[in-house]
């Protein structure tokens, strides 16, 4: 391959590499100030070392010193893109000060604008036998282009060294590594490009310029592959589509006919742009990805955060639910030592009184005792202790403490269970058990207006023990029984009747059948048409 075609492969090589990357970066964040300040870097340091190569292919003096002129028109404004890109970096949105805006961009202009006069390039006055550039005459304004492009490339190295030390450790690895691509490229560009050639009068190395940038798009891929500002799939789509475009263009350089080229070139556009869809879609769902992974960890991290105060919860409770069960037990002895005459007999007015204050304690220890349950259960120390246990006599005991409930009110509460049922036995906790029933028989008294309530013990079709508790009350709706054992849960059409409940009592139960290796459930015919608990206990030896 000769010189021609050599230069030409380094300069496709730049093109891609940093088409690559410029499109990349601009597509996924259009609106990102600091994604289009890379590409609109890529774009003029491709166009720099376009116009830098084409120099090198005329030998006609008039023609090479307007291609040369172009070339550094570019090398301005890269200059100022990379400053701004030093300066936005990382940012999505930023607003540019005043000093920026009417102080540094009409200064590059008025410099660039120079550049394409004689006042920065004069003329060629040498070639090489090879007819590529050796000398030119370098105009008055030389200094100003020279100035303005040395400072806003250390200035802009200036900007990411000082943002490097003013974020956390983990992330300075990244801007580590663009820092000292820019520096090595821009250093290498600033003495063979321009010192060389403006002060020397020696462009004898502008034909390889495209070699120069290849620091920046190295350090670039490392950081971007190292150091996941994008995907490891999108590198390796990315690097794939890479090697098939240089193979392609390295393709067309050796074929000999126009034609040929043509037809290549033609094939090339296509790879090209059939190579940028299929990085976008990659990046795309990469970022798609990553979204969800971020959603992921923030519901962990919420998840965790909703535990820890759910354990706050369960402490505050069982902490405050000892503290009121102390003056509780003490006010319903008294109150109940102040019914029995103790302290002798009580006026029937201050009878009453003590009364509602001894069933209104009875009713705040019941629910104490409901929160005590929910925080041991919540942490782990709810414990059931096993033995033989008759559940007939569980049952009796129950229906006669709370008959005189019902007696009152007019309603049947009835027991039924046959000779041989009543002889089951179960291996269970019988302080927990009857703590079931008594809170399924009392709920069916309490949402009964009429009728009446059936407790009864049977076997069951699988040999377990039966319990049910049936009601004619206000039964329940498909919606209320789908909550119906969970914390704090209550019928709508029960809880304007009772507002005493605490909402405890059947989730207790449901955790109390459960450590039995039991189920409870309940069956309802809808609103006002009667309710039916049932409770399934394994039966014992």
């Amino acid at each position: 391959m000769d010189i021609i075609n050599f230069n030409l492969l380094l300069i496709g090589i730049a093109v891609i590499a940093n088409g690559i990357l410029g499109i990349i970066v601009f597509l996924s964040d259009r609106k990102s100030i600091t994604n289009r300040t890379f590409f609109l870097l890529n774009l003029f340091t491709i166009c720099w070392g376009v116009f830098n190569y084409l120099s090198n292919q005329f030998s006609s003096p008039e023609i090479v010193i307007w291609l040369l002129r172009i070339a550094i028109f570019f090398a301005v404004w890269n200059s100022l893109i990379l400053f701004q890109f030093a300066y936005v970096f990382p940012k999505r949105e930023i607003i540019f000060p005043r000093w920026y805006k009417f102080g540094v961009i009409p200064i590059v202009a008025i410099t660039a604008i120079l550049t394409l006069s004689p006042l920065v390039l004069s003329e060629v006055v040498g070639f090489y036998s090879n007819e590529q550039v050796s000398k030119v005459s370098n105009g008055p304004a030389i200094p100003i282009f020279g100035l303005v492009v040395i400072s806003l490339v250390f200035g802009g190295i200036f900007y990411l060294v000082h943002k490097m030390s003013h974020v956390p450790i983990e992330e300075r690895n990244k801007f580590k590594a663009i820092i000292v691509g820019v520096a090595i490229s821009f250093f290498l560009i600033i003495i063979f490009n321009m010192v060389l050639p403006a002060f020397l009068n020696n462009a004898a190395f502008v034909s390889i310029s495209s070699i120069f940038l290849l620091p920046l798009i190295i350090t670039s891929f490392y950081a971007i592959s190292k150091y996941q500002l994008f995907n490891v799939k999108v590198i390796v789509t990315e690097l794939l589509v890479f090697v098939i475009w240089i193979i392609i263009f390295i393709e067309i350089l050796t074929k000999t006919s126009w034609e040929e080229r043509i037809i290549e070139g033609v094939i090339f556009l296509f790879v090209v742009i059939f190579g940028i869809f299929l990085i976008r879609s990659v990046r795309k769902e990469v970022s798609q990805r990553e979204k969800f992974e971020l959603l992921s960890k923030d519901l962990a991290m919420a998840n965790e955060k909703l535990k820890e105060l759910d354990q706050m919860k369960t402490d505050f409770i069982s902490i405050a639910s000892h503290q009121l069960r102390t003056p509780l037990t003490a006010i319903k002895g008294y109150s109940s030592m102040l019914l029995e005459d103790t302290y002798g007999e009580l006026p029937i007015k201050v009878r009453g009184i003590t009364e509602k204050v001894f069933q209104s304690s009875q009713r705040l220890i019941f629910i104490v005792n409901d929160l005590l349950d929910t925080s041991r259960i919540e942490q782990g120390r709810f414990q059931v202790s096993f033995e033989r246990v008759e559940v007939a006599n569980i049952i009796k005991d129950v229906v006669e403490e709370l008959k005189p409930n019902t007696e009152t009110r007019g309603l049947q509460l009835q027991l039924e269970m046959s000779p041989e049922d009543a002889e089951i036995i179960v291996q269970a906790d019988p302080s927990k058990i009857r703590q079931v029933v008594t809170n399924l028989v009392d709920n069916a008294i309490k949402y009964t207006e009429q009728g009446y309530v059936k407790v009864s013990l049977q076997r069951s079709l699988n040999k377990r023990a039966l319990i049910s508790v049936k009601d004619t009350g206000f039964g329940m709706s498909a919606q209320s029984m789908q909550n119906l054992f969970q914390k704090f849960s209550r019928a709508k059409n029960v809880s304007k009747l009772h507002v005493d409940g605490s909402g405890l009592g059947l989730f207790i139960a449901k955790q109390i059948i459960e450590a039995h290796n039991g189920r409870i459930w309940a069956e309802s015919a809808g609103e006002n048409k009667g309710s039916q608990f049932y409770v399934e206990l394994p039966m014992g030896n």
